[in-house]
This record gives C-alpha cells, structure tokens and sequence, in this order.
C-alpha cells in the first residue's frame, strides 16, 4: 500500500493491507491484551524510568509513580 511517515524513523515505512486472519495460531491466556509494537514517542519517560531502575540496581533505592489520564501509555512502560 506504499509507504507512511512515523515518528521513530527518519525513513517512510512500508503499509501492508491484512488480506486474511491466519488460522490454527494458539494464543496464550491474556496475550489478546498484550500490545506487541514498540513504544513510539516516549524515548524522554522510557530514559527516565531507565535511570531509576539503574540506580535501584545499583543500591542507590528508587520510588517511581506514574499517574497519568487513561490511555496515555502508562501500563506499556513496565512492558516495554
């Protein structure tokens, strides 16, 4: 279908059209809720949730609080 812009990359990407569901493919429990594409646009919160794990593993302690309206990303951080 050609290709489209994104955020993340400097060059277009490829657009595909889904022609069909693929049959026979067994989804593990809770995988339909699982988001499996890369964050896009949260590179600044990613490097700062980053640093504090780094620090936590470092000995140093960390406390980290997300809050946030729904549907901003939050729960795909921990996923990522």
């Amino acid at each position: 279908m050609g290709s489209m812009a994104v955020k993340s990359e400097e060059k277009p990407v490829p657009v595909y059209r889904v022609l069909s569901a693929k049959e026979g493919v067994s989804v593990p429990f809770g995988a339909e809720r699982r988001i499996y594409s890369s964050m896009v646009g949260r590179d600044s919160e990613l490097n700062r949730l980053e640093l504090q794990v780094m620090k936590a593993i470092d000995g140093a302690g960390s406390v980290v609080n997300m809050i946030g309206e729904a549907g901003i990303g939050k729960s795909r951080l921990w996923l990522n």
